[in-house]
């Protein structure tokens, strides 16, 4: 049986560690495409006609398919394909055979939808659709009400492609406090290299607590060393930075997503080669001009929220319509 289990480390002692959660299901749901929770978005969308027709059902990836299928006998109006990855066929020929399968169905999905929603222009899911769009994805408002604080933060499930490794070297010659939210194997694997002032959150989603850990950090980090297009991050949505931009805080990331090529000209961060000393200067940019970072995420927020809104007015009166 699959499992999960979390812990916290503080100073190089673990404070906390959380029961295992099994974790069987969805591991399978996953590997067979959605399969299992498909029977829950059957469910739900039976309950909820109650014998009439459903104007509109958004679905991501694979699961699209149970969209077309509903529509096609009548429950469903409207479906809307909503990608938010793209994964290339790299690794074991396992790995790469299950990639492939999904993504015929996510194009299979795409191309009988409404609609194809994709987070990054770099998906190439449904590209050809005569209706396809790149959701600007809205930004939540700033919990951080702006002070000058003193730590680094990083959220995500760390592996050697985050360069944590060149984080921990560049915190330790300054004496930065560093906030790790996530946990992984290769995470313990360099636990040790870390300086003293390091806390190791491990996995958490509860916003609140991500917004309690970060109201402590005056930058966030989100680096990768694979920059190119076979890294899963090159065609994917930058969470990690919405996450640090929701809080005011600046971020230090590389040219990796779409969204890194606006970080720069809006001033709310910086772009960097993978190389420590371009992250050290980065990094030690923001900590001395962070208030005039802070003031331009919120004129950018505002600007990108409302570009946000008026999308999905637009989207909706479209399919709503009749």
């Amino acid at each position: 049986v699959l499992t999960q289990q979390y812990s916290v480390w503080e100073n190089g002692q673990q404070i906390f560690l959380s029961p295992e959660k099994r974790i069987g299901w969805q591991f399978l749901d996953r590997v067979f495409f959605g399969f299992f929770s498909t029977f829950r978005l059957l469910q739900l969308t039976f309950s909820l006609a109650r014998g009439k027709k459903i104007d509109l059902l958004v679905v991501e990836g694979a699961r699209g398919l149970t969209g077309v299928f509903l529509k096609r006998i009548g429950l469903v109006r409207a479906v809307v394909s909503v990608h938010n990855d793209f994964l290339p066929s790299i690794g074991s020929p396992a790995v790469r055979l299950h990639r492939r399968i999904n993504t015929i169905l996510c194009n299979l999905a795409a191309r009988n939808s409404d609609e194809v929603w994709r987070l990054s222009p770099r998906i190439p899911i449904g590209k050809n659709h005569p209706d396809n769009y790149v959701v600007p994805v809205f930004i939540n408002e700033n919990k951080n009400a702006g002070q000058k604080l003193d730590s680094i933060m990083y959220v995500g499930f760390p592996s050697k492609d985050h360069a944590l490794e060149m984080l921990f070297e560049i915190a330790g010659r300054h004496r930065i406090p560093l906030e790790i939210i996530g946990e992984s194997a290769y995470l313990n694997s360099i636990r040790s290299t870390a300086p003293a002032q390091t806390t190791f959150h491990g996995y958490i989603t509860d916003p609140d607590r991500i917004a309690g850990i970060i109201a402590r950090c005056f930058c966030g980090y989100a680096v990768y060393l694979n920059t190119g297009s076979q890294s899963y991050s090159y065609y994917g949505f930058a969470s990690k930075t919405f996450h640090y931009l929701s809080n005011n805080v600046p971020v230090v990331t590389t040219s990796t997503s779409f969204f890194s090529e606006i970080i720069e000209s809006k001033g709310i961060g910086h772009v960097v080669a993978p190389e420590a000393d371009a992250i050290e200067k980065a990094i030690l940019d923001i900590k001395n001009r962070f208030e005039e970072f802070s003031s331009h995420i919120n004129t950018f927020r505002q600007e990108w929220n409302t570009q946000a809104v008026h999308f999905f007015d637009e989207r909706m009166a479209v399919l709503l319509r009749g």
